[in-house]
């Protein structure tokens, strides 16, 4: 049986510049707290005065993405920007796939209290197995290849994994992935991240976070590396968003309660995504609207909802993401040849403006994912079992047609998640 949705989500990795972005991982030292999600250094500073006159600068081959916007150049090389008490400065890095060297001094003019972290990574595929067994429902593949690297090694714990998974989702750290499953007893599961391998490890799964779990999110980056809210989309009519509390130690959930003052009724809520600040969440529902909402700060509750599409038809929406700039946002349609909507956001309104339909393929798209950078999408097709790269532009086009990786025989791919 084909199921009608799939939300996706895309989360940096481990530390490094790899094609189409970082991973992720966490350095601490005497002066920083250094960690890279997506292209973006997140930097916050370990003593309990202001640094004013912080530095940065990168090896060569790499090099900062925006100098002059995220810090200024000083003649001895560094960036310099200014950290004061409890923020966290985020710095865009360029480069190739590979290693790299940050030095990050708290004085930059004078390169004085220095740190050198090296940072080092890789960057994987997780495509889900829509009906697939315990052996079979994850697949995870390396960035841009068809090489499978393993497929549901876990560990079965009391009859917890997986039965009928179908969504995904990494927290911002990329150190947990998340995942619906909405066969008896509905459930989500989620599994600690080998920061090396990408293997998924300890599963545990939560059965009370929702009744028919479809779609998950996590807020973003900028509010906690960890996720501080998890948000579950429910498959029936009426069900609306739950949002749960995340257990910054463990990635477990708790405290799951429904969300949003919209009118759900006659409704199936699938897909959702969030801006880049955590400000505003994205609900794709399946009766052609995308739902926005405003996220309240300090308690994650989502309030002022409202249809988003204006008075243009999203026919049949699954997937949302959007891209790191909070300009445009892409959403995948079940419906055949239509394929993927791109639509620039209104700057004023948070709104949706008249969106652009690509026909990627003839059948039905169901997972969607972008890349940290902003210039990749990925998209599965259940029909065709095949995952679609297509390069999009600044802007949000998408050039097609787009590149074509087939998966193994007998995938059914469902959710997708880039780490």
């Amino acid at each position: 049986m084909k199921k009608l949705w799939i939300i996706a989500s895309l989360i940096g990795g481990s530390f490094a510049v790899l094609p189409h972005g970082f991973a992720n991982e966490s350095i601490s030292g005497s002066f920083f707290n250094v960690s890279a999600i997506g292209p973006n250094l997140q930097i916050t500073k370990t003593l309990s005065y202001p640094y004013p006159n912080v530095g940065v600068s990168i090896q060569s081959g790499f090099s900062l993405t925006n100098p002059g916007v995220d810090c200024t150049l000083s003649s001895n090389g560094q960036c310099l920007f200014s950290l004061p008490d409890a923020t966290t400065k985020q710095v865009g890095v360029t480069g190739p796939a590979g290693n790299f060297n940050v030095k990050l001094c708290q004085n930059g003019s004078g390169s004085l209290n220095c740190q050198t972290p090296k940072v080092n990574g890789n960057r994987f595929i997780y495509i889900v197995n829509f009906e697939g067994t315990v052996a079979d429902a994850i697949y995870l593949y390396s960035l841009n290849t068809a090489t499978r690297l393993t497929s549901g090694n876990f560990t079965a714990m009391a009859g917890d994994l997986f039965d009928s998974p179908e969504g995904v989702a990494l927290n911002p750290s990329g150190s947990v992935i998340y995942y619906t499953d909405n066969d008896a007893p509905a459930k989500i599961i989620y599994c600690a991240i080998n920061s090396s391998t990408g293997v998924q490890e300890s599963c545990q799964s939560v059965t009370d976070a929702a009744t028919a779990p479809i779609g998950i999110a996590l807020n973003p980056a900028g509010i906690n590396t960890a996720g501080t809210y998890a948000y579950i989309t429910e498959e029936a009519v009426a069900g609306g968003v739950k949002k749960c509390t995340v257990n910054p130690s463990t990635g477990g959930l708790s405290s799951c309660a429904a969300t949003t003052d919209y009118t759900w009724a006659g409704l199936q809520a699938y897909g959702i995504t969030f801006n880049p600040t955590g400000s505003l969440a994205y609900i794709t529902v399946l009766q052609n609207q995308v739902v926005k909402c405003s996220v309240t700060a300090g308690t994650g509750a989502l309030t002022s909802c409202a249809a988003a599409q204006g008075t243009q038809t999203i026919s049949q929406p699954t997937s949302i993401a959007i891209n790191s700039t909070g300009t445009v946002a892409f959403i995948a349609s079940q419906l055949t040849n239509v394929g993927v909507y791109s639509c620039p956001i209104n700057s004023d309104t948070g709104n949706l403006d008249t969106c652009t339909a690509y026909d990627i393929d003839s059948g039905s798209l169901f997972g969607l994912a972008l890349a940290s950078t902003d210039d990749m999408l990925y998209v599965t097709g259940f029909d065709t079992q095949q995952l679609y790269e297509c390069s999009v532009s600044v802007d949000g086009v998408v050039s097609t047609p787009c590149t074509t990786v087939s998966l193994l025989a007998g995938t059914n791919p469902i959710g997708v998640a880039v780490r």
